[in-house]
C-alpha cells in the first residue's frame, strides 16, 4: 500500500536552500538529501488557479477552462477530470486540508471538489491564528487508515499578503528579523525597502519549513514514512515585479522535491526539464493505475531512477488573467525561451505586477511605466540566465526565433488554444463570495501589519515598510 502526501504552497518559486538560495530550510533540505530534487521544474502558468488546475488535471489551463483566478469566476470545465476523482475511483481515500484555489470557498463551491473528505482550516476574519493546515494534516495522519490515502495539504504562509502574518507567527520561535545582510532577488534594486521585503519573503519560507518539519516528524512517528510518497512544490514564483504572472524562469520556475517509494530516494539531483503536468502521470505509474486520456505530461520515474536524463525537449507556458488581462504564451527549451504577447502593450513591470509591495512601489516611483511588454521576446539562457536581454531582433538568433515560433504555433493548434485566434474568453465575473473574502482579507492583512509593526518597534527595528490604502498593496487579486 502506497500513500501520497502532496504539499504545495503559494508563491515560493525555488528560493529555498536546496536550490542554493538564502532562506535556511533544513527540513526541505533533508527531504532533498534523502529524496530527489528536480532542478529545472516548472509550473504551467505563473498564476495561482491556472497553475493548480494544470497540476491536478494534467492538462493545460486553457484546455480545462481555468484562464484565470477563481476569484474572477473561472472554474474547471469538469471536476471529474481532477486527480482526486481518478484516485478515489481507484480505491484511495482523497483528503484536502488548507488552500485549494480551483473553486471558491463557500460550501456550495467546495461541493464541486471530488475529495472524499475536506478538512479545511476555519478562522474568524480578523483573527491571527496558528497554522491550521499543519495541525489538521497531522491529526489526519494520526488516524487509523483502512485505505491508502492521497492527502493534499495547501499553505498560504508564503503568499505575499501573508508575509506579515508569517513573521508574527514565527517571531517567538525564530527571533527578530535582521535585514542588514539580506539581498533582494538579483533583478530588483538593492534598497532598504526592497531588502526588508526580501527579508519578509525569506522568513515566510523559513517558517513554512519549520511547520513542515512537524509534518515530516509525524510521518516518522506514525510509521507512515516508509509507505508514503511525499511531493513538495509551489504554484509559481513570488509576488514580486517581473516574477509572478511573467513567463520567465523567475515566474514559472518552481521547487519540486519528491521522496519515498517508487524510485524517489537516494539524494539524486535531476537537471532535465520537468513540469507540473508530470504529476498526474507519475502517480498513475507509481500507483499502477491507468492514465486517463488527454494527459499532457510524462512520468518522472525514469528521471528519478536515472533511467533517462530527459523526458521533455520543450515546455510550454501560458498566462491569461490575473485581475487584469495579461495574455502571454511561451516555449522553453534547455537553452532558449521565446515569449509572445497577445494583448495590449502595457507596462511590463507595473501592469504585469501581481501583488504590489515595496519593490513594486520603488519601480513605480522611478517612472518605469515606459518599459512596455514587447510583442515577442527571445532569451538565450546560457548567455543571459536572468532573461534581461531580448534577442528577438538580433540577426544571430533569427533561425532560433523562427523555429521556436513554429513550435509554439504547433502547440497552440494541437491544444486548441484560443490565444491562436485571439479569442481568450473574458472572465465570467466575480462570484458573490469574493467581496466577502476580500473584506475579510483586508481586515486580516491590516491586523497582521499592525501586529508586525508593534513587534518591530519592540525589537528596536525601524524599517521602511508601510501599508498604504491602495488595493494593490493588499495582495487581494491573488489570494
Amino acid at each position: 500500500m502506497m500513500n501520497i502526501l502532496f504539499i504545495h504552497t503559494h508563491d515560493l518559486g525555488r528560493y529555498i536552500s536546496p536550490y542554493g538560495y538564502t532562506p535556511q530550510t533544513p527540513n526541505l533540505q533533508r527531504l532533498a538529501t534523502e529524496g530527489v530534487l528536480f532542478r529545472n521544474a516548472f509550473c504551467v502558468a505563473p498564476t495561482c488557479s491556472p497553475s493548480r488546475a494544470a497540476t491536478l488535471t494534467g492538462r493545460y489551463p486553457h484546455e480545462v477552462g481555468m484562464h484565470g483566478l477563481t476569484n474572477q469566476g473561472w472554474l474547471l470545465r469538469d471536476y471529474g477530470e481532477h486527480l482526486a476523482a481518478h484516485l478515489s475511483a481507484h480505491g484511495m481515500e482523497t483528503v484536502l486540508t488548507g488552500v485549494q484555489h480551483v473553486t471558491g470557498t463557500t460550501e456550495d463551491e467546495l461541493a464541486r471538489l471530488p475529495y472524499d473528505r475536506l478538512i479545511l482550516p476555519i478562522g474568524e476574519a480578523g483573527e491571527i491564528t496558528h497554522d491550521q493546515s499543519t495541525e489538521k494534516a497531522i491529526a489526519y495522519l494520526r488516524e487509523p487508515h483502512e485505505r491508502p490515502f492521497f492527502l493534499n495539504v495547501g499553505y498560504t504562509l508564503t503568499h505575499h499578503s501573508n508575509w506579515d502574518r508569517s513573521f508574527v507567527l514565527s517571531r517567538e520561535e525564530m527571533g527578530p528579523l535582521d535585514i542588514r545582510n539580506v539581498r533582494p532577488l538579483p533583478h530588483l534594486p538593492d534598497t532598504p525597502r526592497a531588502r526588508w521585503e526580501a527579508a519578509m519573503q525569506y522568513r515566510a519560507s523559513e517558517y513554512l519549513d519549520h511547520r513542515l518539519g512537524l509534518l515530516f516528524a509525524t510521518l516518522e512517528e506514525t510509521g507512515l514514512a516508509e509507505t508514503t510518497l511525499v511531493f513538495f512544490t509551489t504554484d509559481h514564483g513570488p509576488g514580486l515585479p517581473a516574477v509572478k504572472t511573467h513567463l520567465n524562469d523567475r515566474g514559472t520556475g518552481v521547487a519540486l522535491i519528491v521522496k519515498g517509494p517508487g524510485g524517489f530516494e537516494g539524494g539524486r539531483v535531476v537537471d532535465g526539464l520537468t513540469s507540473h503536468l508530470d504529476f498526474f502521470p507519475t502517480l498513475c505509474e507509481v500507483l499502477d493505475l491507468p492514465e486517463p486520456e488527454g494527459l499532457r505530461g510524462k512520468s518522472l520515474v525514469p528521471l528519478a531512477t536515472g533511467a533517462r536524463k530527459r523526458i521533455h525537449e520543450e515546455l510550454f507556458h501560458e498566462q491569461g488573467y490575473h485581475g487584469r488581462y495579461l495574455p502571454l504564451r511561451s516555449i522553453r527549451t534547455e537553452r532558449y525561451r521565446y515569449i509572445r504577447r497577445y494583448g495590449e502593450a502595457l507596462p511590463a513591470l507595473l501592469h504585469f505586477n501581481a501583488d504590489g509591495g515595496e519593490a513594486y512601489r520603488a519601480l513605480a516611483e522611478a517612472g518605469l511605466d515606459h518599459l512596455l511588454m514587447p510583442d515577442e521576446q527571445l532569451f538565450d539562457l546560457v548567455a543571459d540566465p536572468q532573461e534581461l536581454v531580448n534577442q528577438i531582433d538580433n540577426p544571430h538568433y533569427q533561425t532560433v526565433a523562427e523555429a521556436l515560433r513554429a513550435r509554439l504555433d504547433a502547440h497552440l493548434e494541437e491544444t486548441d488554444d484560443p490565444a491562436l485566434t485571439d479569442s481568450i474568453p473574458e472572465p465570467p465575473g466575480n462570484p458573490p463570495w469574493t467581496a466577502l473574502k476580500k473584506d475579510a482579507q483586508r481586515i486580516r492583512v491590516k491586523k497582521w501589519h499592525a501586529e508586525r509593526t508593534e513587534i518591530q518597534q519592540q525589537d528596536g527595528l525601524e524599517v521602511p515598510y508601510s501599508l498604504p490604502d491602495g488595493e494593490e498593496d493588499l495582495g487581494g487579486l491573488s489570494f
